[in-house]
């Protein structure tokens, strides 16, 4: 029996027991940052882990695995993403980024956290992803419209040069280099907040993230186009009441109150007064496959100064480097790896990370024992799924 197996056997038994483990559970609030930490009692840790929970979750959803973890010797920052329970701001995956950073910084300045793990699961471990290469809002409105706009740009230059119309084309090219130069700059700035303020990440922790967000939410384009009151009732009915049911028979962990404002679509713990926005934002999401691949695109696109020896310095030494582990289940319904091509899309994304170990086990999209069970709230009880977490920070951190 592993030493990571023994702890685990030893924490449940405990549980059974009906023991409280010591472990302090205690809800905090930070500016814009709403969350729940775990840690021992009576010790004083000294490595921290962020957790990222999924779409429709809270905090709480990590409780297990945070008081495992605990036991173990971290302390644990659980967070609330976005549009949910008690953080009220809009989702979009620059805020997700942003929450993922302020809980690093607050882990590293409020609780003296010297060496830190991301762990983020579903769209929260997307959101992971794009946070460990700095993104946030301000880059997210900004950078996609200007590589569409240059992309643009180029393909009318083509069409000038095989006209013959050089002046018209040299105007373009002008344009394409003012374009390029101010993309540099905003990658460079990102990457660079990026280096800083996750420095002391020492390692990252990727469960199910999705290869595809628009799959987690079925028939989204058919929804977006449905008055507000049918897109509200269909929410409910189907998306929100059976996950509050069973929210309900797990004892309610995650503190859910019934929404009174009728303004309010939810959908257990998320909710948003602007459903159609959500819906468009939502279909229209860059996946992490989408800024990395423009990192990799500009390190190739050579114009003029030729010089982007800090983009390829970023990319090899720290975005590929930092050791990653991702685990999925072959029976989850919303990463569909019982597909065609599924199976080895998820594992070419999570594997173009760089210093990847990637393991799958016989487990739904929440890692809980039954491998049956696709709704619960509280996810990530699966005790091999938490002998491999344990492990690998145990090497990492």
């Amino acid at each position: 029996m592993s030493k990571w197996r023994k702890i685990q056997k030893e924490l449940i038994e405990k549980s059974i027991r009906g023991e409280k483990l010591d472990i302090v559970q205690k809800d905090v609030n930070y500016g814009g940052l709403a969350g729940t930490i775990y840690y021992k009692e009576k010790t004083n840790p000294k490595k921290g882990i962020l957790m990222a929970p999924g779409m429709s979750s809270n905090r709480y959803a990590f409780g297990v695995l945070a008081e495992r973890l605990a036991e173990y010797g971290f302390l644990c920052l659980s967070i609330d993403l976005p549009s949910h329970y008690l953080d009220s701001s809009r989702f979009t995956l620059g805020e997700v980024s942003e929450r993922i950073t302020e809980g690093v910084t607050i882990l590293k300045q409020r609780y003296g956290m010297n060496r830190i793990a991301v762990l983020g699961h579903s769209v929260g471990a997307v959101g992971a992803l794009f946070a460990n290469a700095g993104y946030s809002t301000d880059l997210e409105q900004r950078i996609y419209s200007l590589w569409e706009g240059t992309a643009g740009i180029m393909e009318r230059e083509a069409v000038l040069l095989q006209k013959n119309n050089t002046s018209e084309a040299v105007q373009l090219n002008q344009e394409i280099g003012n374009n390029y130069t101010e993309l540099k700059e905003l990658i460079f700035h990102s990457l660079k907040k990026g280096i800083k303020e996750h420095y002391d990440v020492t390692c990252y922790i990727f469960l199910a993230p999705p290869t595809n967000c628009k799959a987690a939410i079925p028939g989204l384009r058919l929804l977006r186009h449905l008055p507000q009151k049918w897109l509200k009732k269909i929410f409910e009915e189907f998306l929100h009441k059976p996950l509050i049911k069973q929210l309900y028979r797990e004892g309610n962990p995650a503190k859910y109150v019934p929404e009174q404002d009728p303004r309010y679509v939810s959908m257990q713990m998320f909710k948003t007064s602007e459903p159609h926005e959500f819906l468009e934002y939502f279909l229209n999401m860059k996946e992490p496959t989408d800024f990395l691949s423009m990192i990799e695109n500009i390190i190739q696109f050579k114009h003029r100064d030729d010089k982007i020896s800090f983009f390829e310095y970023y990319q090899k030494t720290y975005l590929v480097t930092k050791p990653k582990l991702f685990i999925y289940g072959t029976r989850d319904i919303l990463l569909k790896p019982f597909m065609p091509f599924a199976k080895g899309k998820l594992e070419r994304l999570y594997r173009s990370c760089g210093n990847a170990e990637v393991y799958h086990g016989s487990f739904s999209h929440i890692m809980v024992e039954n491998p049956n069970q696709h709704i619960g709230f509280v996810g990530i009880k699966d005790e091999w799924v938490t002998e491999l977490i344990m492990e690998f920070l145990d090497k990492n951190m």
